[in-house]
């Protein structure tokens, strides 16, 4: 399952502006909620102390209670007998006057009560209201910054959509393709028809000349004791003279099964000028006139010791990428334009399954390191032929090893 790119910048661009959003909002609430909790301390010490005033309230209100009963019983005292003496009548406008002003003091003391409560509700009112005011305030900004974040994650989710629409590659049709692959086999028709003699330097018709082939098998190529020697000690440069015979295959039966498995990678060994750039001639060759390989939709021959300094200078700008290497080596009459260029590189990309490689004489590679990249690349090719002199160790795995046991004008 694929991710989306741009959802995985959505969320992380939220999550990181709700953070920073809720960080400030704690940071500014820091000092809001000091000054509500001295408030309520201040609330809280008002509230203390009217309760000690309503305890003496209280005590006061039953003082009170036990003065009503005694006017009460004095005033009945007081009408039952009028000749009670003139102290206890004293004594009974004394606590008359007492209890009035008792009662006055309870009444002030009440309206004290309710004045210092409505203050403490107005303060309390005050600054809920004030609260609320800020809440609304931040739940304000906080909407106008989410609507601004949500514009620019509009922005980003847009120049994300056209930065991938721009880096797209262009999807080119087999039609397409079709003009790359007819001009590189014209290239190989025009250039490879013929094979020049270097004795006689005369030339002969390609399909006249044959390379013969021999399979070495794996139980084959460990020496005996008396065949361990190297080979430039004994003059040998071919494996038959150690090996004994090998079993022919030809040309066209290189990539048949064998024992039931497939062979895609075959690596060909054979001493100097006894014919491996022969055989990939002949292979180019034969393909583009649709007589050989036609399993693959494309051929395409390397010649490894061109991989070198002179032919691919350093430069500053990008490195070298395979379908530079395939345009400068394929391409040398039939040259391509720029959108042929383009289309060469999707071709490569695209149906690399449907790609032979010939690479020839991996013993003369000496290759710079702005190439080893595409080098690599060229190495681990799925369907390659690799051709070299067995004096040089190949660190490649192959699906089978031949050896090229030289051809005839006859064959």
């Amino acid at each position: 399952m694929s991710i989306d790119p741009s959802a995985v910048v959505k969320i992380g661009y939220k999550s990181i502006k709700f953070i920073i959003e809720f960080i400030e909002i704690v940071e500014s609430n820091k000092e809001e909620s000091k000054k509500l909790i001295d408030r309520l301390a201040r609330i809280q010490y008002i509230i203390d102390k009217n309760e000690s005033d309503l305890k003496m309230i209280l005590r006061l209100q039953q003082i009170v209670g036990t003065t009503n009963k005694i006017a009460e019983k004095y005033r009945a005292d007081y009408e039952a007998s009028c000749f009670s003496s003139w102290k206890v009548c004293c004594q009974k406008l004394k606590t008359a006057k007492d209890y009035q002003i008792i009662r006055e003091n309870i009444e002030k003391m009440n309206n004290e009560v309710d004045r210092v409560v409505g203050d403490t509700h107005i303060c309390l009112t005050v600054d809920v209201q004030r609260q609320n005011n800020q809440i609304i305030g931040i739940t304000v900004s906080i909407r106008e910054q989410l609507s601004e974040i949500q514009k620019k994650q509009n922005e980003i989710h847009d120049d994300i959509k056209e930065l991938k629409q721009r880096q797209k590659p262009k999807v080119y049709t087999e039609q397409k393709f079709k003009c790359i692959i007819d001009k590189l086999k014209q290239e190989y028709s025009d250039k490879y028809s013929k094979i020049q003699r270097l004795i006689t330097d005369k030339s002969y018709p390609i399909e006249q000349s044959y390379v013969n082939l021999a399979i070495i098998e794996n139980s084959e190529k460990q020496p005996s004791q008396n065949q361990k020697q190297d080979l430039s000690t004994i003059g040998c440069t071919t494996y038959e003279q150690i090996y004994g015979n090998k079993e022919p295959i030809n040309v066209k039966d290189l990539f048949n099964h064998h024992e039931n498995k497939p062979r895609k990678r075959l690596l060909v060994y054979g001493r100097a000028g006894i014919g491996k750039t022969t055989l990939c001639q002949y292979v180019a060759y034969q393909w583009a006139k649709g007589q050989l390989y036609q399993q693959y939709k494309c051929v395409i021959w390397i010649r490894l010791r061109n991989l070198s300094e002179n032919l691919y200078q350093l430069r500053q700008a990008q490195p070298y990428i395979l379908s530079e290497i395939v345009k400068q080596e394929c391409f040398k009459t039939q040259t391509l334009n720029d959108g042929e260029e383009e289309m060469l590189n999707s071709l490569l990309r695209n149906i690399s399954s449907d790609i032979l490689w010939l690479l020839d004489g991996y013993d003369e590679l000496n290759v710079p390191d702005r190439l080893q990249a595409p080098l690599e690349e060229l190495m681990n090719k799925q369907y390659q032929i690799l051709t070299s002199r067995p004096s040089t160790k190949v660190p490649y795995r192959y699906d089978v090893e031949l050896e090229i046991t030289g051809f005839k004008e006859s064959d």
